[in-house]
């Protein structure tokens, strides 16, 4: 029995590649996707923002206790850690 590359097999006709879905449906599933991934990212810029700005208000107007005020500071902390981090992070 003789063995045929993959190639051969395209090349003569018998192999047919062909996708499951028609091009309409990959095409309206790529654009929810998408749409998708913009609205995960938007939620999420509006929360850091929103947190990074009430303990930034809240650590420069001085109001709450000492103990009130660290966390506010280690929540803004964290947020430039994560900032630097994935900015600068290595693709694993």
């Amino acid at each position: 029995m003789t063995q045929k590359s993959l190639q051969d097999l395209i090349a003569d006709g018998s192999v047919k590649v062909e996708s499951a879905e028609s091009p309409e449906d990959a095409k309206h599933r790529r654009r929810k996707d998408l749409l998708l991934s913009l609205a995960a990212i938007f939620i999420a810029i509006v929360f850091l923002f929103g947190v990074g700005g009430f303990s930034g208000y809240f650590l420069i107007t001085g109001q709450g206790s000492a103990e009130e005020r660290m966390c506010a500071a280690s929540v803004l902390t964290s947020i430039a850690t994560g900032a630097v981090g994935f900015a600068f992070g290595k693709n694993t």
